[in-house]
């Protein structure tokens, strides 16, 4: 599976540095072995990849894909998807911000339209927060990584599974 990744990331034409979540998505009887073999290699797919490979009725709703190829190994057919990363809000942030819907919505739309990378940076330099203060007629508002957004879906699925 991470062979056929790695593949297909090339494909792509995407560089070994470029930030992406991966998917897949079984497509038979076989499932059930799939998401074993995924679970019982999810260390080793994890260290070779940078990030987990995530169901894809994980992915957010928004998720851009980038590219997808059928796939079928020993009687196992699946597919793998390969998304720009991006960060997930959490619905923690609507309960900080009030339940006011419409703070939540002008949030979002401010970190989904951020690059992931000087996020990044900016939570480091803030210890793992920082403060939106300038979206117009609402109040300042600290985000916390981890609790209220995260910086990629793998990351989410990680924090969130059970």
């Amino acid at each position: 599976v991470v062979n056929r990744i790695q593949k297909l990331r090339k494909t792509a034409q995407l560089e070994p540095t470029d930030l992406v979540d991966v998917y897949y998505k079984p497509m038979d009887d076989g499932k059930n072995t799939l998401v074993e073999i995924v679970q019982s290699q999810d260390q080793y797919i994890r260290d070779a990849l940078g990030n987990p490979l995530i169901p894809k009725m994980a992915a957010p709703p928004d998720a851009v894909m980038i590219c997808e190829e059928s796939h079928n190994v020993q009687d196992m057919s699946f597919v793998i998807y390969i998304a720009r990363v991006s960060p997930v809000v959490t619905d923690d942030l609507l309960v900080h911000a009030a339940g006011n819907r419409e703070h939540f919505d002008a949030l979002k739309v401010y970190l989904l339209s951020r690059s992931i990378s000087r996020l990044k940076n900016e939570f480091q330099a803030g210890n793992g927060k920082i403060t939106v203060d300038f979206i117009e007629s609402f109040p300042p508002i600290d985000l916390q990584l981890g609790k209220h957004v995260f910086l990629s879906t793998g990351d989410f699925y990680l924090a969130t599974r059970s």
